[in-house]
Formats: structure tokens, C-alpha cells, sequence
């Protein structure tokens, strides 16, 4: 995980830098995600929250890194590590209130003494932003993406294993079929307020 996070970030090893001239914006957010699997069985969203720091490399375009813990569905002992980069555009100028488009990259982990998984992800989104006189900034976003699961190793568990003629349930040793909560692949959307300084 350690190096997944060292690949992510090191395409903004020069952003302080760059960035030194311009505004860095720093803050926190919180928020929900709900993956495609969650949605169809019904299962509600999960809860977000985190931290950012944002880069101003020109006029209307800026750099965004953030760190966030999100819960797991069912399972309040168990939460999920994201890490996300992003590009952000201004599609506006001249007023206190910014729409703003992102694009980002990112890795979720999660870990626990029964099970283990690491994933990348992709994804674009909308947001607006109110940009107060005197640096203070708050926002709303919207996002849509895509996860692949990288590793995944279920520890204590038997390895994924056929159970029946159409089932690929993973089983416990004990030959439980009661699985933790596992990482997600596919679709999934997040929604996101924050609020930060601009400085």
C-alpha cells in the first residue's frame, strides 16, 4: 500500500513548488458512496470523511489531493483507506460562486485481521463552490467512477472457492459461508461537502 500510495503521488512531487506563486487551499469534507452493487441490493450508502489540499498551478486550473476513511457497510469495525488525485477546472471566473469539473485517480484499501484488499479507481465530477473574500471556501460535489479490485486475500477465510453448481461464495475454514464485508469492483458514485481555506 505504502508504495501504491508513493506511485499515486509522486506525478505531484513538484506541486508545493509550482504552486508557491498561486493559492494552496487546504480543508476537510465529509460525505457518502454508495457502490452499484449496494445500490441494486438496496443496501445503503456509506459515510466519508477526510481531508484535501488543493494547488493552484494556473489561473483556473489546480491540482487536488485527498485522504479519507470510509466506513464499511455492516461493519463499524471495519473501514476503508482512500487516497485520491485530482485535476480541477474552474469553468468560471469572476464571481464568488465557481463551478468547478474534476477528474481524478485514486486507491482505496482496506484491512483487518480477517481480510485484506487493495483496489484503483477512476473518476469525473461536478461541484460548486463559494469562494468568500477573505480566503474561506465551502463546496458541494458530485462524482461518478469506476474501482478494480488490484489484491484481495480473505486471511482467515478458505480461498474463494466453488459452493454449489452456479455459486462462487467464498467459504471459512470452519466452512461458514458467513463472509465479512468485501471491497467492491465496479460503478459507484460519491456526493461530498467541504469546506476549507484558501491561502
Amino acid at each position: 500500500m505504502r508504495f501504491g500510495l508513493a506511485s499515486l503521488l509522486a506525478s505531484f512531487v513538484l506541486v508545493p513548488s509550482v504552486a508557491a506563486a498561486g493559492v494552496v487551499t487546504v480543508g476537510l469534507h465529509a460525505g457518502s458512496l454508495q457502490t452499484q452493487t449496494d445500490a441494486t441490493n438496496k443496501n445503503d450508502a456509506q459515510s466519508e470523511v477526510g481531508a484535501f489540499g488543493r494547488f493552484q498551478l494556473a489561473e483556473r486550473f489546480s491540482v487536488q489531493i485527498d485522504a479519507a476513511k470510509v466506513s464499511m457497510r455492516d461493519q463499524s469495525n471495519l473501514s476503508m483507506e482512500s487516497f485520491t488525485a485530482s485535476a480541477v477546472l474552474d469553468l468560471m471566473q469572476g464571481s464568488q460562486f465557481v463551478p468547478v469539473f474534476l477528474v481524478g485517480l485514486g486507491m482505496d484499501h482496506v484491512g483487518s485481521d480477517d481480510y485484506d484488499a487493495e483496489a484503483s479507481r477512476s473518476e469525473v465530477g461536478l461541484g460548486l463552490e463559494y469562494r468568500a473574500k477573505g480566503g474561506f471556501l465551502i463546496g458541494i460535489d458530485a462524482r461518478v467512477g469506476s474501482r478494480k479490485i488490484d489484491t484481495e486475500d480473505y486471511k482467515n477465510y478458505a480461498t474463494p472457492a466453488l459452493v454449489g453448481a452456479d455459486s462462487g461464495t467464498p467459504i471459512y475454514k470452519d466452512d461458514s459461508t458467513n463472509l465479512p464485508t468485501t471491497l467492491s469492483a465496479g460503478q459507484y458514485r460519491s456526493a461530498r461537502l467541504y469546506a476549507g481555506f484558501r491561502f
